[in-house]
């Protein structure tokens, strides 16, 4: 049944109950992570992959400034390890998009990295 409640604004609301989609199999197996954090310029990215697929990573600065990146990479399936420099970037908060796409399914995460130097 429909059940209604009223909020402080005396705003009625329907007690409607909705559906969190699961992730995927896929996407609760697929792992990304970003080592040493903080850093200094190189970075190590981990990732594990539940099957071979498509991989970009792609490095932000604050303002969204793409600064590095490494694209459409194919990867197997499993644990996997890849360098990345960050070297010569300035002192700061920067991100790195994972994008992991296997058949049609795809999969953004992101990692929040502190460069010092």
């Amino acid at each position: 049944g429909v059940s209604e409640a009223t909020d402080t604004r005396g705003v009625i609301h329907s007690g409607v109950q909705l559906e969190v989609p699961r992730l995927s199999r896929a996407a609760e197996k697929f792992v990304s992570e970003v080592y040493p954090n903080p850093t200094t310029g190189p970075v190590s990215i981990r990732l594990n992959l539940p099957e071979a697929g498509r991989v970009s990573v792609i490095v932000t600065d604050a303002t969204g400034q793409q600064v590095r990146s490494r694209v459409d990479m194919y990867l197997s399936a499993g644990r996997s390890e890849l360098p990345l420099s960050l070297e010569g970037l300035s002192n700061g908060v920067y991100l790195v998009h994972f994008q992991y796409t296997e058949n049609k399914m795809s999969i953004m995460t992101r990692h929040r990295v502190l460069v010092t130097n």
